[in-house]
Formats: structure tokens, C-alpha cells, sequence
């Protein structure tokens, strides 16, 4: 998740550009209690776009889900190029125990066309991070957050298959999430500017990478933030 993959290096950054704001971080997986945690931030991921009068959401990161495996696992494995060919290979899911189904809608990218297909897992685990190590000890096919597995794309340890579909259900965003308060403290004020303005860039990094790879020269999970 979130947590995992980008929030430490965005912490350390904030915390040596504000050190006199002390931060903690609670890490989880349910909906934030900002009362009971006495928390002043949450960043917390939705399939759907919030909406809760009391508290205040920042749009932060997007992501779909990716078919994804490691190198080694389609070295070993039955060729993967067809959607049908799922059926054939051991199947990772993470996020929910009791669903050894998962239902996705598939869009073919060059022309459209969306289809629905039966995903039977083989695996499966209600810890998305457990997931994404299966499929890094090359236990299968993995259906993973594109914020999770996108840096173990660009270094080589999972790749990407099925990369003429997308899977056009089970997205979602990452949002920032504070109490709706005339009065904001001065502490949460400046972390969410400086993150609203980290995230900025990053995408507008990435739009330009994106930009190189199309021309032939050459995407972000969930925890708790700062009190």
C-alpha cells in the first residue's frame, strides 16, 4: 500500500523540511477515527469518491489494478497473452479472505471492447502486501494496486502481462482526509500544502515520462497521517 511504497520517503522529506513539526504516523487498513486516534490527518484509500460533510478530501494518488508476475515465474510458466490463458497459471489476490472469485471487467485497449471475466484465485490473502510478495517469490499471476507494483516494474522484479487490457473495475484513489474546521492548526495547514505540492509534482513528472515512453524515447495507499 500507500504506506509501504511512498509514505516513508515523503515523511522523512517533510520531516527535514519542517523538523520542528513532530510526526506520527498510524499505520491500518480501517476508515480513520480522528477523535478516538487523535490524529490531525488521514490518507486513506476509496473505490469511490468520498462524501462526509465533516471532514475535508484531498484527491492524492490514483490507481487501477495490473496483472503482474515475476520474470522468473514467466520464465517457468505456460505462455500469458491471452486473457483466456488466466485459466491456465496460479492466480493471486489480495485484499479479502472468503472470495476465491473475483469478477473484473477487462477493456481491450485497441478498440474498446469490455468484457467480463471470472478471475479464480489461487491464492489468496487478505493482505494486499503479502500478495505482492507472492508474486515477487514468483507464486503466480498477481492482481495488484499499480501504486504498489509500479516501482517493481521500472526495476525489473515484477512485469507487467496482459498489457493489451486494462482492468476497468476495482480502481480507486487515495485521498487526504481531514476535519472539516474553520480553524485548521498551523501544523496541519503546512502538510497538507507541502503535500498537495509534492504530489503536484510528482505527477507532472510523470506525465512527462509517460509523454517520453509513447514517442518511443523513453502512475500513486493507507495509513494514517501525521498528528
Amino acid at each position: 500500500g500507500l504506506a509501504l511504497r511512498k509514505m516513508p520517503d515523503l515523511i522523512k522529506r517533510f520531516a527535514d523540511k519542517f523538523p520542528e513539526i513532530k510526526v506520527e504516523l498510524l499505520v491500518g487498513d480501517q476508515a480513520p477515527n480522528f477523535s478516538a486516534h487523535r490524529i490531525d490527518a488521514a490518507i486513506f484509500p476509496a473505490t469511490r469518491e468520498l462524501k462526509d460533510s465533516t471532514l475535508i478530501a484531498k484527491k492524492l494518488y490514483g490507481w487501477t489494478n495490473l496483472f503482474v508476475a515475476s520474470p522468473d515465474y514467466l520464465r517457468n510458466s505456460a505462455p500469458c497473452v491471452k486473457i483466456d490463458d488466466l485459466g491456465h497459471h496460479q492466480v493471486i489476490l489480495g485484499g479479502g479472505i472468503g472470495f476465491p472469485e473475483l469478477v473484473l471487467q477487462v477493456e481491450l485497449k485497441k478498440n474498446g471492447d469490455i468484457s467480463q471475466i471470472d478471475i479464480h484465485g489461487t491464492l489468496i490473502s487478505n493482505d494486499i502486501g503479502f500478495a505482492r510478495k507472492a508474486c515477487l517469490n514468483s507464486s503466480g499471476i498477481g492482481v495488484l494496486p499499480s501504486t504498489m507494483v509500479e516501482q517493481d516494474i521500472l526495476d525489473g522484479r515484477l512485469v507487467e502481462v496482459l498489457t493489451d487490457w486494462s482492468i476497468v473495475s476495482y480502481g480507486g484513489n487515495h485521498y487526504l482526509l481531514y476535519p472539516s474546521s474553520k480553524i485548521i492548526p498551523p501544523r496541519l495547514r503546512v502538510f497538507v500544502d507541502w503535500l498537495e505540492q509534492q504530489v503536484g509534482a510528482e505527477q507532472r513528472g510523470s506525465d512527462i515520462g509517460a509523454d517520453s515512453r509513447r514517442s518511443g524515447l523513453g502512475e500513486p495507499a493507507e495509513p494514517l497521517g501525521p498528528g
